[in-house]
C-alpha cells in the first residue's frame, strides 16, 4: 500500500455509510410515493407510451419504472392486480449493491489518484474528508510539493443505480 492510500484509505467507510444513507432515503420517498397512491403501481407510475413520449422522457419513466420494480412485489402472484408491496428482501439487495458500488468506486478514486500524481515520498489529506473540498498534498519523489482538490459527487444513473464520481483537481502553487 502507498502512501496516498494509507491516507484516504479509512474513508472509505465513510463512502460506504453515505450510499447506504442514500440508498435507505430512496427507498423511503419510493415507499412514501406509493402510499400516496394506495400502492397501486399505475397510480404512482403511469403508463410508458413509447410511441407519443419523446425518447427522454420515455427513458426516465423506464428508469423509474425499474427502479419501483427493484423494490417492490406485486401483492397477489398472477399479477393482475396492481397493488404493490415493499419487497424486504429486494429493498437489502438494492442497498447491499449500492454499499458495494460504493466500496468499488472508492477503490476505483484511489487507483485513478495514484495514477494522476504518480509516486510520491509523502502524502497528507488536509480537511474534514476527502468528500467536501479537501485539499490532498503530496510531496513527489522528485522532492517538489502539489496539492490535489478532492471531493465527491454521489449520482443515481439512468439504470437507478447509485454511484460516485471522485473529480479531483491539481491545485496553482
Amino acid at each position: 500500500m502507498n502512501k496516498i492510500e494509507k491516507v484516504v484509505l479509512p474513508l472509505k467507510a465513510d463512502a460506504v455509510e453515505r450510499a447506504t444513507q442514500r440508498a435507505t432515503a430512496i427507498c423511503d420517498k419510493v415507499h412514501k410515493h406509493l402510499l400516496e397512491n394506495d400502492m397501486d403501481i399505475t397510480k404512482a407510475l403511469p403508463r410508458i407510451d413509447a410511441y407519443n413520449d419523446s425518447y427522454d422522457v420515455y427513458r426516465d419513466k423506464q428508469a423509474k419504472k425499474n427502479l419501483y420494480m427493484s423494490l417492490v412485489s406485486y401483492d397477489k402472484h398472477d399479477m393482475t392486480d396492481k397493488i404493490v408491496i415493499m419487497n424486504d428482501m429486494k429493498i437489502l439487495k438494492f442497498i447491499q449493491k449500492a454499499r458495494e458500488n460504493a466500496a468499488f468506486t472508492y477503490d476505483k478514486f484511489v487507483n485513478k489518484l495514484n495514477l494522476k500524481i504518480g509516486p510520491v515520498s509523502e502524502a497528507k489529506l488536509q480537511g474534514n474528508h476527502v468528500w467536501d473540498e479537501s485539499f490532498l498534498t503530496v510531496k513527489i519523489v522528485d522532492g517538489a510539493e502539489e496539492i490535489w482538490k478532492t471531493k465527491m459527487i454521489l449520482n443515481v444513473s439512468k439504470l437507478g443505480l447509485i454511484f460516485n464520481q471522485f473529480p479531483t483537481r491539481k491545485m496553482k502553487n
